[in-house]
């Protein structure tokens, strides 16, 4: 818990007459401190970094943004604050508290401003330089949840060995392509003959919205590679990299497939409230230029690549179903991750430092407390 008497000297700040701004101008007062808490506080950096980005490039409108100060101030006034005449400067927070703070506040907002599942980012990114919706779409999921559509595919070929295929007969066929390609041949067929059923869909993120990659450079250099070649564990293991699918799949025994999609509805550029904490999520910078710029752009976890290819462009849409999934190509299992719980953080802290650039905290808290509608 917050110490009492940094607690008390909140109040005034974070209640009755404060406004949204006030909650910034707080927390930048606090030393955050990383010496416990160095997760936390590599991550805290690089979200709010992120969330000052996103609000540069206009994909956080006003309301959005009001939403996720709301809940700080709220959350921090129901631990029992009481007034005090003075805000401290130079107090010691841990980051796992901030940390803490800040992605209750981005699941609050975004679950209240769309209880749907809507995405909460707002910008348009069907533009003439992008014009993504004559590109092909893919999005990377695990292909163990697509099990009764290849078991009908195979019932249709004829492939008594598949008719019964379960979850964990993919598990144990996705460490190799030779195994898995008649499991993703069996698919593919099922969806030619429209055999989905409307209970089945693709397993998007807990807010039902999909996070998409249109087809081109280095994510369809990999595609191809692997499509072409066979060489699925590494080039699996690149593409998860090269999309920062860190916590989910890569570290888990579940195989990867592309997925090829038709164009959803409601495409947008990504952002804080849609991420809602994901460890590499990072917004794209101000700094990148105009080139995708109503777009998201990928951490490429592969530091000794990233040089070449930093990132992959990435949007937002409404949860996929299967019905547009056109085909599914590649399948199989990423490389685990190797290193332990010092080089995790080492890992870390390269991704906070890229994606902040350097700009200390309170610099960020002091910008956004500026962009406050």
């Amino acid at each position: 818990m917050l110490h009492r008497a940094i607690v008390s000297s909140l109040s005034k700040w974070l209640v009755g007459e404060a406004d949204g701004g006030a909650v910034l101008a707080a927390l930048a007062n606090f030393q955050i401190s990383d010496d416990i808490d160095e997760e936390k506080s590599y991550l805290l950096h690089a979200h709010v970094a992120c969330l000052l980005d996103g609000r540069d490039l206009g994909h956080i409108d006003d309301d959005a943004y009001r939403a996720f100060l709301d809940p700080i101030r709220d959350n921090l006034s129901s631990a029992g604050l009481i007034d005090s005449d003075e805000l401290p400067t130079g107090a010691l927070i841990r980051a796992e508290i901030m940390w803490n703070l800040f992605c209750d506040a981005v699941q609050q907002a975004a679950d209240t401003m769309h209880p749907c599942g809507r995405p909460v980012a707002l910008a348009d990114t069907r533009d003439s330089s992008a014009d993504y919706c004559r590109r092909d779409l893919v999005t990377i999921g695990p292909l163990e949840y697509q099990s009764g559509l290849a078991a009908r595919g195979a019932m249709d070929l004829g492939r008594r060995h598949l008719m019964k295929l379960s979850k964990a007969d993919i598990l144990r066929k996705s460490g190799n392509r030779k195994a898995i390609a008649p499991v993703i041949e069996c698919c593919n067929h099922a969806l030619a003959k429209g055999m989905v059923a409307p209970s089945e869909f693709l397993k998007a993120s807990p807010a039902a919205i999909t996070w998409i990659t249109p087809v081109k450079d280095a994510a369809a250099r990999l595609l191809s590679r692997a499509d072409a070649y066979g060489l699925v564990k590494r080039d699996i293991t690149a593409l998860r990299n090269l999309l920062g699918l860190w916590a989910e799949n890569g570290k888990s025994k579940r195989p990867l497939a592309a997925f090829f999609l038709t164009c959803p509805t409601g495409l947008a550029a990504p952002n804080v409230f849609t991420a809602k904490g994901y460890e590499r999520f990072r917004h794209r910078p101000a700094s990148a230029g105009t080139v995708d710029a109503n777009s998201g752009l990928t951490y490429n976890m592969d530091r000794t690549n990233a040089a070449l290819d930093p990132g992959a462009c990435e949007i937002v849409a409404d949860e996929v179903t299967m019905p547009q999934i056109r085909r599914m190509e590649a399948g199989g299992r990423p490389a685990r991750f190797m290193f332990g719980r010092k080089g995790e953080l080492v890992s870390h802290r390269l991704y906070s430092e890229e994606v902040h650039g350097g700009r200390p905290i309170k610099t960020i808290l002091a910008d956004l407390e500026a962009s406050v509608p």
